[in-house]
């Protein structure tokens, strides 16, 4: 294998100097110059066989390749708008619990999700609320609608 499959390379063209760079990021200092992209890879290829080598020789122990995020999945990020009193009310939790309001939330979520079966089509769906024995409220195509008895 490769050492250029071992680890992230990013070639970009340098206008100081009128050709291509390739760098590691997981190995500071570590570059090389080409007039072309491919130039530049190859160059890079032996430097960084070479950088490998002597952290070998000197017993150091390799950086972790870097791995890129899979970009099919969701960031793991969003915002939320709840009342003002069930913010309350989880701050009041999280505190007596001694963790942070996120913490609680991914906790909480979690639960909530492990608890139910999953939806076949979630546009479909009744969401209820376990909590309650009964449906607090039904969205339907992203639409809430009145309470259920």
């Amino acid at each position: 294998m490769s050492v250029l499959d071992q680890f992230s390379t990013t070639v970009f063209f340098d206008p100081d100097s009128s050709g291509y760079v390739a760098v590691c990021d997981e190995i500071p200092g570590v570059s090389a110059f080409g007039l072309t992209r491919a130039d530049a890879l190859r160059e890079f290829e032996t430097v960084l066989d070479m950088a490998v080598d002597a952290y070998r020789a000197e017993g150091w122990p390799l950086p972790a390749p870097k791995r890129p995020s899979d970009p099919t999945l969701p960031s793991g990020e969003f915002r939320v708008r709840l009342p003002r009193y069930v913010h309350a009310l989880l701050a009041r939790r999280s505190e007596a619990e001694g963790v942070s309001q996120n913490t609680l939330v991914v906790a909480l979520l979690a639960q909530g999700l492990a608890s139910e079966p999953p939806a076949v089509h979630a546009r479909d769906t009744a969401v209820t609320s376990p909590s309650l024995g009964r449906s607090a409220s039904t969205v339907r195509h992203g639409v809430r609608t009145a309470s259920e008895p």
